[in-house]
């Protein structure tokens, strides 16, 4: 992992193809599309250089295409998602999601912070040196063996839950956790998996595929049904690093969009409460 770690954080620009696949509540969801990141994850006050981001995702729901698109400029991050289904009202304006993210990058260091959250979210917000970053905090690798990722020699590493990560949901998930017991499906949510894989490359080091695992279960019940299967699935391919990559691909203009500040709530959503939120529980 520090090796994964100490390569990302040498590399000036990532240029990728991305597919992935959702197995989840009893659905399946595949997409693709792109990821660009350039310059350096912020580290400390005063950074020369700002990270820039650029995720587009294409993913086939029903009869429809769904789009996202999230651009990190450096000091925003904006999203936008059209379903792909026409509007009842063709006169509506379009909606574009905005985040602060000096504001979110703050919120990250607080100690309540959850480090599980979207995996769209986290590319976009942070970058791959830091989702990975983000995997080795929640989970503890300790197994790893050789494989193949279609053609390309891969290490596999297999990362279970961080005792601490689990205290919030349960403690006997977490006590589960500590003692290297199989978890109790029952008391863990079904979005949440047990274990995390990572096919990094033997030569290069590069995390080309990210898999989240969990035993199925008979529907209801909560009861383990055979082995690990994925959850969610990431892949990177057609990778290329330390290539230029135009500055255009950074700039995001919403045009006649509506734009609406998500930063608050995307906060709340890694577990951090503002001053204002606290007021009004105390009210």
């Amino acid at each position: 992992m520090r090796r994964v770690h100490d390569l990302l954080t040498a590399t000036n620009s990532i240029s990728a193809r991305v597919r992935y696949r959702v197995d989840l509540f009893g659905h399946q969801l595949v997409g693709e599309g792109i990821y660009l990141q350039q310059g350096a994850a912020e580290r400390q006050q005063g950074a020369s250089e700002k990270q820039l981001s650029r995720l587009e995702l294409k993913t086939l729901v029903g009869q429809h295409v769904e789009v996202l698109q999230m651009v990190g400029d450096g000091k925003y991050l904006w999203q936008y998602q059209d379903s792909g289904v026409p509007p009842t009202d063709p006169t509506a304006k379009p909606q574009v999601a905005r985040i602060d993210l000096a504001r979110v990058r703050l919120a990250l260091h607080h100690p309540q912070a959850f480090h599980g959250r979207m995996l769209t979210a986290d590319l976009a917000l942070a970058g791959l040196e830091r989702l990975i970053e983000g995997l080795g905090a929640t989970f503890h690798f300790e197994r790893i063996e050789a494989g193949q990722l279609d053609t390309l020699p891969v290490w596999i590493a297999t990362g279970t839950w961080r005792s601490e990560m689990l205290m919030s949901v349960s403690k006997d998930l977490a006590d589960q956790a500590a003692s290297g017991q199989p978890l109790d499906l029952k008391k863990l949510p079904p979005q949440m998996p047990e274990e995390v894989q990572l096919f990094v490359g033997q030569e290069d080091m590069f995390p080309y595929r990210i898999e989240y695992r969990r035993r199925p279960t008979k529907q209801g019940r909560g009861e383990a049904l055979g082995e690990m299967a994925p959850m969610l699935i990431v892949e990177f391919y057609e990778v290329r690093l330390n290539e230029p990559i135009g500055a255009q691909n950074f700039v995001y203009q919403p045009g006649n969009a509506e734009i609406a500040d998500a930063t608050a709530n995307f906060i709340k959503s890694i577990g951090v409460r503002t001053p204002n939120d606290k007021e009004k529980d105390t009210k």
